[in-house]
């Protein structure tokens, strides 16, 4: 039982609040990236000896079996029978939260409990820029500076990428994706999306797009922006379908995630 320090809001929630989103229906407890400390202890995590009451964590909200087969080979994310805090278990927007010791993780003393609430977010950015799997000299296209798209911009760079092209409608969150590495700035309210990226690239287009929004638009671009052989990646979860050009996204060998 960990007392919550710190619940960030995903924009699936906000989604799920506004029944946009099929994962996450209220009258469920949203939140899933948080911090806290230790509040209580189950027999068998305190016959382990790792944790004590007071201590710092924070943890992976996606509970999963342990014995499936996704599990065995290392792929818990497609575990058969996975629950995710805030979709099939109470979240972490309340005083307390509650899940499997095997899923929590101490926080560092160098590490504050305001950052290490960050722990998710942060590692499906590290997911996201993996798929893209972007070398040094590719140019990398992000849409939406929102939280993830602005991790997912710091993770690129550590592939050594430095062309990024930041998209996004809010000329604020263009301002920190510029502070944070980000070469060129779109802001489709001032120019076409796809017609820049056209022009930034030579009409090549980009190695690799990964679409942080999830709105329809963003992944229909997310795919034209795409030069032959390039990656796109699908990490925003907004909207629940969405019509693709598939036909490009085929001729053009396109990685889909």
């Amino acid at each position: 039982m960990i007392r919550v320090a710190y619940s960030g809001i995903c924009c699936s929630e906000l989604s799920g609040y506004l029944g946009k989103n099929s994962l996450r229906k209220p009258p469920m407890i949203f939140g899933h990236e948080f911090s806290g400390t230790i509040a209580a202890i189950g027999s068998r995590a305190e016959a382990g000896g790792r944790w004590h009451i007071g201590q710092r964590v924070t943890a992976n909200p996606l509970v999963t079996c342990g014995h499936c087969e996704p599990c065995l080979s290392g792929r818990q994310q497609l575990c058969l029978s996975r629950q995710l805090l805030s979709a099939a278990l109470p979240g972490s927007n309340a005083e307390y939260v509650k899940l499997p010791a095997r899923f929590v993780y101490a926080v560092p003393d160098e590490m504050t409990l305001r950052q290490a609430a960050m722990t998710e977010p942060a590692a499906c950015a590290i997911r996201a820029a993996e798929l893209a799997a972007p070398k040094p000299a590719d140019t990398v296209l992000i849409l939406g500076m929102v939280p993830i798209g602005l991790l997912v911009l710091q993770a690129v760079q550590q592939y050594g990428v430095r062309e990024i092209i930041a998209v996004d409608m809010n000329e604020e969150r263009l301002a920190i994706a510029r502070a944070l590495g980000a070469k060129h700035l779109i802001c489709p309210a001032a120019v076409d999306t796809l017609e820049e990226v056209k022009r930034l690239t030579g009409g090549a287009g980009v190695h690799a797009a990964i679409d942080a929004v999830g709105a329809g638009l963003t992944r229909k671009q997310a795919v034209l922006a795409c030069r032959g052989g390039g990656r796109t990646v699908f990490t925003g979860l907004h909207e629940e379908e969405s019509v693709l050009p598939i036909n490009i996204a085929i001729a053009r060998s396109l990685i889909r995630h």
